[in-house]
């Protein structure tokens, strides 16, 4: 392997060179792990060679297989897969976005609010993968161990299977995500990848709030186990975990939290992707950062004593349109659950 070293260079790794400069190359961590990729390159297959991102997974796995040695802290709880999650931007500013992607984010960096740059970046999916296939190493015992490490070089020599190919949303995160998984130790671990990695609540709000909310995450301790984020505009989130700005034109959550001044009618409320779906009629100047530190537990929020507010169960909603298509349903929302026909149909309370 040839390594070149001069104080202009753009890092890159090939087949059997490595170019970097000074201070990369005095990098123990990131010069090994830039030998190692050098090294595979060299006997991988075509498949591998043209996909970057196999490639970090592959490296990082080697890494830690030969070195004990990790780029980041790794995650033990994979419920909390959202603080993973960044916008091409965002993720400049991690340890998961690869040094190869320097000039790059050097482009995002000068891009003047580029919203392509606010789309779910690809490589957010590499802690995940890493942490969870490291973690099924951990546990094996040391003759598995090497087996491990077997399959690998394997992998890397042989692979020519499909990997996902998608633009990342909040609403197919979860299956590229496992086919993935599927793709690098399904066969390995003789195991059909299906970890739901979904939202447990968006909140969409018409009033300023966001940012104001994000700056009490520290005192609110349901920030640390559900999964959130803040919608504003017509695709814009905020991810609560991380604080970054992401663009996405699908997302689908167990909660629907929708906080507006004037309430939607019953057309618009069906088409919302969730279970269950609270509607607040919110004043224009209402802090609701302060209301949240309130409350230990997202799911006890108490709605009805601080807003005019309903929370609807969503499947019994679509269904009333089959049951009882010649019942005249208002179009007030608020009026709708204290209607007595819906009731006797489907058994409804305000809360369910």
């Amino acid at each position: 392997i040839s390594v070149v070293i001069r104080d202009d260079a753009e890092f890159s790794v090939s087949a059997s060179e490595i170019i970097l400069n000074k201070a990369q190359a005095s990098n123990q961590k990131q010069f090994r792990k830039s030998l190692l990729k050098s090294w595979f390159l060299t006997f991988a297959s075509p498949k591998i060679r043209d996909d970057k991102f196999s490639q970090e997974v592959v490296s990082d796995i080697f890494l830690y297989v030969f070195w004990n040695d990790l780029s980041w802290t790794k995650e033990s709880n994979f419920k909390r897969w959202l603080k993973y999650v960044y916008s091409e931007r965002d993720i400049c500013k991690t340890k998961f976005a690869p040094l190869e992607r320097t000039s790059f984010c050097e482009l995002v960096e000068s891009s003047n609010g580029d919203k392509d740059f606010d789309l779910i970046s690809l490589w957010s999916l590499r802690p995940l993968v890493v942490n969870r296939i490291l973690s099924y190493y951990d546990q094996m015992t040391y003759s598995q161990k090497l087996e491990f490490t077997k399959y690998w070089m394997r992998f890397v020599a042989t692979f020519a299977g499909e990997l996902p190919k998608q633009y990342l949303t909040f609403q197919n995160f979860s299956s590229v995500y496992n086919g993935y998984m599927e793709q690098f130790v399904g066969a390995l671990l003789n195991v059909q990848f299906d970890e739901p990695l979904s939202l447990d609540y968006v909140f969409e709000f018409d009033v300023p709030q966001p940012y104001t909310m994000i700056d009490f995450q520290s005192d609110l301790p349901f920030y640390q186990y559900k999964n959130i984020v803040f919608k504003f505009q017509k695709s814009t989130f905020i991810n609560v975990k991380n604080g970054s700005k992401i663009s996405s034109n699908k997302a689908k959550a167990r909660h629907w939290v929708l906080v507006q001044k004037s309430l939607p009618n019953l057309k618009q409320i069906k088409k919302y992707p969730a279970e269950y779906l609270t509607i607040i009629q919110a004043k224009q100047d209402y802090d609701f950062s302060q209301f949240y530190k309130k409350v230990d537990d997202i799911s006890s929020f108490p709605w009805k004593e601080e807003f005019d507010s309903l929370t609807i169960y969503l499947p019994s909603l679509k269904l009333l349109g089959h049951l009882a298509p010649h019942l005249k349903v208002p179009q007030d929302i608020m009026s709708l659950s204290r209607d007595d026909k819906v009731t006797k149909v489907l058994g409804w309370s305000p809360v369910q």
